[in-house]
This record gives structure tokens, sequence and C-alpha cells, in this order.
């Protein structure tokens, strides 16, 4: 976006601080939680007086991972101790596995991206880049496809099964609905798992349904809404 700056270790101590315990679901899937403490990438943003349609945080390897910016800067939560309450993102330089353990922790010479949960069951750990060492700006906008259903005819036999797809498979999460209603995040998850496949279990249809279903991941906003009518010969 025509912006480019250094900041020095100095610098990031002269913005707002944030701290935290963060819950996180990773692609087992299993339930995390870390204690944080870094740098607020809201006041990170605003001392570059940028507004980017997506951000890409890149590790030293290489490794980046891509969030719009309303996924970053949107309300965001941590479901510590059965408790909700929001959190900001941050770019981590203490880090640990448990509360307790952070005063312990000298700071790291890396940074982490850590951010809140939309829901409890979010599987955000995966976005976690560890040492990061460049942050991109882009004013380009995307959205991922919509779902599909497997067969495409759509016609089956009461007490078979359908499954919903995507080309991005690993990469979105997809929600859907039987009762007619709108999916959103909260909704049914049709594919929990990227590593254990036996999870994502395919739909079981004993009636006419009809299946609502949008695909969410980072980077892009969430696709339209997919509606399939399924009938039972």
């Amino acid at each position: 976006m025509g912006v480019s700056k250094t900041y020095t270790a100095r610098d990031l101590d002269k913005l707002q601080q944030a701290q935290a315990l963060y819950t996180a679901v990773n692609n087992w899937p299993s339930k995390k939680q870390y204690a944080a403490a870094g740098v607020s990438i809201p006041s990170l943003l605003s001392s570059l007086k940028v507004s980017p349609q997506t951000i890409t945080f890149v590790s030293r390897d290489g490794y980046k991972v891509a969030l719009t910016r309303e996924q970053l800067t949107q309300a965001r939560y941590t479901f510590a101790n059965g408790k909700r309450a929001r959190v900001e993102p941050i770019l981590a330089y203490q880090y640990a596995t448990d509360a307790t353990a952070l005063s312990d922790k000298k700071p790291q010479k890396t940074l982490t991206l850590v951010f809140g949960q939309l829901t409890a069951g979010e599987a955000t750990n995966p976005a976690f880049v560890e040492d990061v060492t460049k942050i991109i700006f882009s004013d380009q906008e995307a959205t991922w496809p919509a779902p599909a259903i497997f067969p495409g005819a759509q016609v089956v036999s009461a007490g078979e099964s359908v499954k919903l797809t995507h080309p991005a498979q690993g990469l979105v999460k997809i929600y859907y609905t039987l009762d007619g209603s709108e999916p959103t995040l909260s909704s049914k998850l049709y594919n929990p798992s990227t590593y254990q496949p036996e999870l994502n279990k395919p739909i079981l249809i004993t009636k006419d349904t009809t299946i609502k279903a949008i695909a969410y991941g980072y980077g892009k906003q969430p696709s339209a809404v997919a509606t399939f009518s399924v009938k039972v010969r």
C-alpha cells in the first residue's frame, strides 16, 4: 500500500501493551490455553495510519497467515475458566501455556501473533504465527467460494448421507443448518478437523431436508450462503 516502516524493539515498547489469557482450538481439534503479553496490534496499525483490507503476518521461515481487517479487529474473546472476556490481538513477546508461568518467563526475542476467538470452538491456533518478522498490508479484498454438496443430484434414499465439500477444504470451516435458518459461526460445524477426517461426519438424510451452508476462513470474506434442497426418493 506504499507504506514501509521498520520497528526496533524500543519502537514497539512505546506502543500500547496488552496481556491476557487466550483460549484456542487447534487442527486436531484440541482446546488450548495461552497466557500472552505483547504489543497491541490495533495500536500498531494506528501508528501507520493505513486502512488495509487484508493483513498478512509472515514468519522468518516464510510461513504466513492472512486475515481480513474485520477478522483481526472485530470483537474477539477468551473463554478461559468458563467465562467470556474480550481480548486484543497482540504480537506476543511473552508466551506460556498457563498463566502462572508467564511471570517467570523472560521476554522472547521473537514475536508471535495471538488473537482471541469469535466462538469457543473457533480453530484459531493454526493462525498463531511464530517468529513474525514482517507484516504486509493490502487493499485487495476477496471472498471464499461457497460450499458444494455430494452427490450433486441431491436426490437420495432415506437413510443415506450427503457430504459438504469445498475446494479449499483445509483452509476453511463449513457451518450449516438443517432448519432453514441462515448459518453463522455458531451453527453446526461440518469439518471440525483437518487432521482427523473421521470427525467430518456426512449428514444423514431421513426426510426432505434444506441444508444451508457457508464457508469461513482467514484472509477472505465468508462465502455466500449455499442452499441445497435434498429430496428423499
